[in-house]
């Protein structure tokens, strides 16, 4: 009798942590990006008679969360810059921004390290992350984008406004090759860039 209820009491605390494993990596509801293959090259240059405008890095903002087995951090890059491409009517028709992934910030001086190893960022082999602007149509912005080393097309939506655009969305990071497992291959962008 007492063997059946141990065994019960481990059943069930296997169940839990079980339960608890895969739902702590779970994202949450949202939108997703859609991230494909490059099948053909690409311009991403614009029209000749545009504004392009630098982003105003003091009214602007950019942050991703990364989600592990019961927790998630909430991180930025200190250097990073940008530009907001506008027609001759000032309607934003593109935009390319760059990133310095050695400048990670979560707050925390350890996980900071191991972000730019090579289980993540490798910073360095890859000093930069980049985005470029294919087009803007509506509310959905697809560019390509440069992270360790592989370029990918991405599409996600946006909010698009007289002076900038915001979004926020859950990137699925698999294309890009991050050899670190314990976390999920899912993060949510974040950002308002403003000129």
């Amino acid at each position: 009798m007492k063997k059946k209820i141990i065994s019960g009491i481990i059943l069930i605390l296997v169940i839990a942590i079980s339960v608890f494993a895969i739902t702590s990596y779970t994202t949450g509801e949202g939108d997703r990006a859609s991230v494909s293959d490059v099948t053909e090259e690409v311009d991403t240059n614009t029209e000749l008679n545009v504004n392009k405008i630098e982003v105003d890095r003091s009214k602007s903002k950019f942050e991703f969360e990364g989600f592990a087995v019961g927790k998630s951090h909430v991180a930025t890059f200190d250097d990073w810059n940008g530009f907001l491409i506008f027609d001759e009517n000032n309607k934003l028709i593109g935009g390319e921004g760059i990133i310095n992934p050695s400048s990670v910030n979560t707050g925390i001086d350890r996980l900071n390290t191991h972000l730019k190893s090579d289980d993540f960022f490798d910073i360095a082999q890859f000093p930069e992350i980049t985005f470029k602007t294919i087009s803007i149509e509506g509310n959905n912005v697809k560019g390509l984008l440069t992270f360790r080393g592989v370029t990918k097309e991405v599409s996600f939506p946006a909010i698009i406004t007289e002076n900038g655009i915001s979004a926020e969305f859950f990137l699925d990071t698999t294309p890009f090759t991050f050899k670190y497992t314990a976390v999920n291959k899912e993060v949510r962008i974040k950002f308002d860039l403003i000129v």
